[in-house]
């Protein structure tokens, strides 16, 4: 049964960082939850957050230069580490230029482009007073002329000699722009959780099951993912310490994904770096950005994911093509593809107490994914609180 048509689903943090979020789906015996962009606190937004302050900036300069217009070129991925958030972002910065009146266009007078990576972000421990160093993500962008050279009369508020760097800290932010498979139990102070992630980048951890077609990101995590290629469960080897699946150009797949924990679970579904709402046809009134961004599975559940989401009752097939048609290059974008990142965190029905543990922590030329053929996938809406992101896994497709 599905459940009533609802409206609201809120991001359940600490105290500190508290801030909402909406709606979710349920699909047969399993949630699956959207959550709609305004008002909301996922992980990505804290970056979405940094580049509309940059998009305002820069728009305020083309403005003053009688621009209406700019060309967004690639934002590339750490060079020692696979990384697709690069699309994601240009989707970000061409909505952000879109409030402010600057169309993207293939050409224009000044173009943007840059880079991401790993960085350490200081920060005071609120219980010890000490100055940490966390891991975060670091965003370089540059305004460039018709003949690549940066515009160096491009001065204001955060962008100096036309560019301009962001940092952003956060396990969650960490985990999906890079990609970086790990677990993150909800027990774990901010400092522990810093540390499984270093661990991470120096050697991942992949645990497959007997049949070597499910992957968790430890033997203790209940979260699990598996990649169904033309129906069928796809092997999963490791290459470089990193799982990675065999995908032939025609070939469509699907992500099912396992719920194994006590909890409801908000999953995040990323592939190529973009949310598998990005091209959804529900969108916000007051944003026009896609309504929703999670789906919420339910506890002992194993719902499959079979595509990008375009209404309530279809998605397109996640099909796997050349970058020339694939979902990434509509934004322009053909380079660092070939990641499929997935997120989970505890789920609750709103207005009721959250799981014990969510507080506990203390502070401290390859193959895309294009279009496939129309599927049946029907979801409904319904209200749910969510927490911390609990596991983050990520699979290659594309060596």
């Amino acid at each position: 049964m599905f459940a009533s048509l609802l409206a609201n689903t809120r991001r359940f943090l600490p105290p500190t960082s508290r801030g909402s979020r909406p709606a979710g789906f349920r699909w047969g015996t399993a949630w699956l939850a959207l959550l709609s962009l305004s008002g909301s606190v996922l992980a990505t937004e804290a970056l979405d957050k940094r580049i509309a302050v940059i998009a305002k900036n820069v728009a305020t300069l083309l403005q003053a230069q009688q621009m209406d217009s700019i060309s967004i070129g690639t934002f590339s991925g750490p060079p020692n580490f696979p990384s697709s958030s690069g699309p994601a972002i240009v989707q970000t910065f061409t909505d952000e230029f879109a409030k402010h009146g600057i169309q993207v266009k293939t050409r224009a007078r000044v173009g943007l482009s840059g880079d991401y990576s790993i960085t350490e972000v200081e920060h005071a421990d609120p219980s010890t007073g000490k100055r940490l160093k966390h891991l975060g993500v670091r965003i370089n962008g540059r305004l460039v002329d018709q003949f690549g050279a940066v515009i160096t009369s491009f001065n204001t508020q955060g962008i100096q000699e036309g560019t301009f760097q962001e940092t952003i800290s956060g396990a969650e932010t960490l985990v999906e722009t890079i990609g970086l498979p790990a677990d993150l139990p909800a027990e774990k102070t901010s400092t522990e959780i810093d540390g499984i992630l270093r661990d991470s980048l120096v050697k991942p951890t992949v645990t497959l099951d007997p049949g070597k077609t499910r992957y968790r990101a430890s033997p203790t995590s209940p979260y699990e993912i598996e990649i169904l290629v033309d129906g069928k469960p796809c092997p999963i080897h490791i290459e470089d310490d990193l799982p990675y699946v065999e995908i032939q150009r025609g070939q469509i797949y699907a992500v099912r994904v396992y719920n194994n924990s006590e909890y409801d679970a908000a999953v995040r579904l990323l592939i190529d770096g973009l949310s598998v709402f990005t091209f959804s046809d529900i969108r916000d009134p007051k944003t026009g950005r896609p309504k929703y961004n999670v789906y919420i599975v339910g506890k002992g559940d194993s719902p499959i994911l079979k595509g990008w989401h375009k209404t309530n009752n279809h998605v397109e097939s996640f099909l796997v093509t050349g970058y020339a048609d694939s979902a990434a290059a509509r934004l322009g974008h053909t380079q660092d593809l070939g990641t499929i990142t997935v997120t989970f965190a505890a789920a609750w029905p709103r207005g009721t107490s959250p799981p014990p543990d969510e507080f506990i922590a203390k502070s401290g030329g390859g193959n895309a994914t294009g279009f496939g053929p129309p599927q049946e996938h029907k979801v409904q809406e319904v209200q749910m609180d969510i927490g911390r992101v609990r596991a983050s896994l990520s699979i290659r497709y594309t060596k």
